[in-house]
């Protein structure tokens, strides 16, 4: 019984420590394109379980184990469970899903605004090297113009 009372620990564990990733993993990914996408992935999962019919396998898991330990589960959601026993007493859970997808939209506001950053970066470094290859054709364009013979006008003298 100890053995499944430490592996229902351990799940709700990685289920905090998930939560938490997807509630502020955006702030982890900068620069860091695989993060960036497994957490985009993190933010959709979290909504389709949030906000369908279907439960959690970390809650299934947490559940099952709590069960063979000899403990009294808890019915409904992991978030709906510990926030009202610890933050948030009678929280509604359609307040749990709004604010689940409010999070999720911010991080994705996130993941945009560096996108088109990024993209803005990239246009005008283009448009900067346009320039400087247009000027160094100019110089080409204005040395071959000089007659032969005639030299750097700053070396003549």
């Amino acid at each position: 019984m100890k053995l499944y009372y430490a592996l229902a620990c351990v799940v709700m564990g990685v289920h905090a420590l998930f939560i938490v990733w997807v509630l502020f993993g955006s702030l982890l990914t900068r620069r860091r394109r695989l993060l960036g996408w497994l957490h985009m992935a993190s933010l959709i999962w979290g909504i389709w379980i949030e906000a369908g019919p279907w439960p959690c396998p970390l809650t299934f898991a947490e559940t099952w184990l709590e069960q063979r330990a000899a403990l009294g589960s808890y019915q409904g959601g992991f978030l709906l469970h510990y926030l009202d026993l610890f933050v948030y007493p009678n929280i509604p859970q359609a307040l749990l899903v709004e604010s689940a997808v409010v999070a999720a939209i911010v991080n994705f506001g996130i993941y945009i605004r560096r996108h088109l950053a990024i993209k803005i970066r990239e246009r005008k470094q283009a448009a900067a090297g346009a320039n400087s290859a247009g000027m160094s054709a100019q110089a080409a364009a204005l040395e071959s113009s000089r007659p032969p013979g005639s030299g750097d006008p700053e070396q003549a003298g």
